[in-house]
């Protein structure tokens, strides 16, 4: 069986026309051109529809891959075709949410669709994933970014692949859902690191249109990276922030004032009271957490050290 995945990529522009950007797996690309023999056809507006099909032509650009699913017959096809076309969706979730390393930005996929066939793709059979998280920036905006030469070399070298998953999956033996979300990432058993703990508050953050909201969860991921206590948390948080990136006297009342707003504004959410603040100071606070946990996200230490290592760390850097 022959194989083709396509969704479409919003907010991601790439810098000319009928560019077509290889990846491990697929390309990114929005050429128009390479998507008329996929959707002028029956099957395509049978089963996509009119609107499915419009959504990635009319898209800033799409991501699509073909390959083939070796000794597989349609019957079985039908078995994980769902699923499977889950997983590659997963996949390219994961991968354009690494561009919010380099910068801020309201990139995300919603709808994709998985092609099985045997030689001519109008006769096969198709499959629908479908995710519901909807990225904007730190302010709340939804704009495009320009995939520039940066942000492209930062995509194709640090991609993930997925090729255990999918072999596991075909081959009938356990997996994950691919369709639902962990409930599992608060729990001890779940053995995630402060790391990746923070980067599921920063996914969530992101997706989250109400940017008092938004607030909330990126004080939860500087939480997840350096909290050891609920004491004092709001001034522990704000204190160790602007110790680790202040680079002077002056950066480090700014970083420490600006988490302590934020703050502010994370007390009045949880407790379901009114904010005092007006939007325009919300929306600064909301990009300044942000850029404080780009920064913060990409160091090693101290998030691979235990409570009381990071207590230490933490004193005598002050102290220093």
């Amino acid at each position: 069986m022959k194989y083709l995945f396509i969704c479409a990529i919003h907010n991601l522009a790439l810098e000319h026309e009928n560019i077509l950007i290889n990846c491990k797996n697929g390309y990114i690309s929005n050429k128009k051109d390479k998507l008329r023999p996929i959707f002028e056809n029956e099957l395509s507006y049978y089963t996509l529809g009119a609107h499915s099909i419009d959504e990635i032509t009319d898209s800033d650009s799409y991501y699509m891959e073909e390959g083939v699913l070796e000794s597989i017959k349609q019957s079985e096809v039908d078995k994980f075709g769902t699923q499977y076309c889950f997983l590659i969706l997963r996949q390219i979730q994961i991968n354009m949410n690494r561009l919010w390393l380099i910068q801020d930005n309201a990139v995300y996929i919603r709808d994709g669709f998985l092609y099985a066939y045997e030689d001519d793709l109008s006769t096969g059979h198709t499959f629908k994933g479908s995710l519901s998280a909807i990225n904007t920036f730190a302010d709340g905006n939804r704009k495009s970014i320009v995939f520039n030469d940066e942000l492209k070399n930062e995509f194709i070298s640090n991609e993930v692949c997925f090729i255990q998953e999918r072999d596991a999956l075909i081959k009938n033996e356990e997996t994950q859902d691919f369709r639902n979300v962990s409930q599992y990432q608060h729990l001890k058993s779940s053995k995630l690191t402060r790391k990746e703990l923070a980067h599921m508050y920063i996914a969530k953050a992101r997706a989250e249109g109400v940017v008092a909201m938004k607030v909330l969860l990126y004080c939860s991921a500087l939480e997840a990276l350096i909290s050891t206590t609920t004491t004092e948390l709001s001034h522990r948080v704000s204190e160790r922030i602007a110790t680790i990136l202040g680079s002077n006297k002056e950066d480090r009342c700014a970083i420490y004032n600006s988490v302590k707003a934020g703050y502010d504004v994370r007390s009045k959410v949880a407790h379901g009271d009114f904010l005092k603040k007006n939007q325009e100071q919300i929306e600064q606070i909301s990009i300044d957490i942000d850029e404080y946990l780009r920064k913060l996200i990409v160091l090693e230490d101290p998030y691979c050290l235990n409570n009381k290592e990071i207590d230490k760390f933490f004193l005598e850097k002050l102290m220093s």
